[in-house]
């Protein structure tokens, strides 16, 4: 009987086994790990996050500890942790700090909205679950020290502005997508920034609101990515090129860290935008207060005059001279009147003086080149200040024209026609002189074959 009892027993115990098993394996815990939505295996010190913990059965006492899993001599902030719910309320059980009212409980799920200290040791650390006073689970999460940066791609954007014209300007083309211009940013730390866009303030160009960005504020969680249009509004602005640096920043959010100042650097980076203000197709030379909008390149053709126009705007009197490399200068014509000599501009930020430089393309390229570059320089020279100069270029280049190109050919020609003529010549002459001769001594040697004759029938008759 006994026997029997003890062999039943050994099979209702084999039968439950499995059963236990599966029941232990349903009370684990399980726990996901959120920073904003998202997904995350790993936790930054200092940076909220969302540690979900899942139960088989609902309760009234859950505990969170997390701890240095290498150990530490003594417990603070930077080794380790505790939270807890117990009937409604969500405590931070060592320090009162690091836990968020945010933390809300959905059916079987507890969601801890806690942090561990910004100077949390990082390495591996351990996560246990309490359920009812009793371990439920734990397990090993990698604990990163915050890191704070931003990539930028962006290319130096360009804008050409006609003088004095008004109107809003954008890198964003609306009818040619293709042809847009953007920059990229990207957090590539490991914290939320939140990022932002502005422009330096500079009176003469306007003041920093002049100049803007698309998606210009944010908070960009890790790993995210913008793309920015650059924008600003023209303001009547005189002949000029001026550059504007555009700053691309990011804070660091959420950083939990009570009573101390946050040791994360924040990430900084800059961008160019280029301002033209000329008329199309000009450059602008600038010189103290003073403008010049000309062509840095021009096109023509040997033993060609052209014309070189140049429009000068500013605040003070120069002069304006020349020096030519391959070219022939002609004259300034300005006022109406054409100057071979160097002449005096008087300038105002409100109106251009037109000047025009009449000049002859004097040099010819060098034989079988198709074309060279001459230079046109001008000096400038302050009126007032006759030790501040400036000296700008135009670039020509100088083809050879179709006489040019013709006339090598012909000559040739001509020379090759000339010896074939000569060389002609002597072959007749030649050919003559071998024909006289054969013919004088064809004839001869007839003559003398007659003579013979003769002879022979003078002899028979004598016989």
């Amino acid at each position: 009987m006994s026997r029997r009892f003890v062999i039943v027993l050994l099979l209702l115990l084999l039968v439950t086994l499995p059963l236990q098993s599966v029941h232990r394996a349903q009370a684990m815990p399980e726990i996901t790990i959120y920073m904003g939505s998202n997904l995350k295996t790993t936790v930054v010190a200092g940076i909220i996050h969302n540690i979900s913990i899942s139960l088989a059965q609902a309760s009234d006492d859950v505990v969170l500890k997390a701890s240095l899993s290498s150990g530490f001599p003594s417990s603070n902030s930077t080794n380790n942790a505790s939270w807890s719910y117990s009937s409604g309320i969500w405590s931070d059980d060592l320090y009162d700090y690091y836990i968020k009212n945010e933390s809300a409980r959905y059916g079987n799920v507890y969601c801890f909205h806690v942090a561990l200290d910004s100077q949390a040791i990082p390495g591996q650390w351990r996560f246990v679950t309490y359920v009812d006073g009793t371990e439920a689970g734990n397990r090993l999460i990698t604990v990163e020290a915050p890191v704070a940066g931003i990539s930028m791609s962006a290319p130096t954007f360009y804008f050409n502005v006609i003088p004095y014209g008004t109107g809003y300007i954008s890198s964003w083309k609306t009818n040619n997508a293709s042809a847009s211009e953007y920059m990229s940013t990207k957090n590539i730390g490991n914290v939320p920034l939140t990022l932002k866009i502005n422009f330096e303030s500079i009176n003469t160009f306007g003041t920093s609101t002049s100049f803007g960005a698309t998606n210009s504020t944010g908070t960009y969680m890790p790993q995210e990515q913008r793309q920015h249009f650059i924008d600003f509004q023209a303001q009547a602005w005189s002949p000029r090129k001026f550059t504007v640096k555009g700053y691309v920043s990011g804070e660091p959010q959420l950083l939990m860290t009570p009573n101390t100042v946050s040791t994360i650097i924040a990430p900084r980076t800059t961008f160019d935008v280029v301002v033209t203000v000329a008329r199309p197709g000009y450059d602008v030379y600038q010189m103290d207060g003073v403008s010049v909008q000309y062509k840095a390149f021009y096109y023509t053709a040997y033993k060609q005059k052209m014309s070189l126009d140049m429009y000068i705007t500013g605040n003070k009197s120069v002069y304006l001279n020349h020096d030519m490399m391959n070219l022939t200068f002609n004259h300034f014509y300005f006022q109406n009147a054409a100057v071979t000599e160097e002449i005096l501009v008087a300038l105002s930020d409100s109106t251009e003086q037109h000047v025009t430089v009449n000049l002859t393309c004097s040099s010819q390229p060098p034989w079988k080149q198709p074309s060279m570059i001459a230079y046109a320089n001008f000096n400038l020279r302050l009126a007032d200040a006759p030790a501040t100069t400036g000296r700008f270029t135009s670039n020509i280049v100088v083809s050879a024209t179709a006489e040019t190109e013709d006339e090598m050919p012909i000559s040739a020609s001509i020379i090759v026609v000339i010896v074939l003529v000569v060389v002609f010549i002597a072959i007749a002459a030649f050919l003559f002189k071998v024909y006289r001769k054969t013919e004088e001594q064809r004839r001869k040697e007839l003559e003398d074959r007659i003579r013979m004759k003769k002879e022979r029938a003078k002899k028979q008759r004598r016989r």
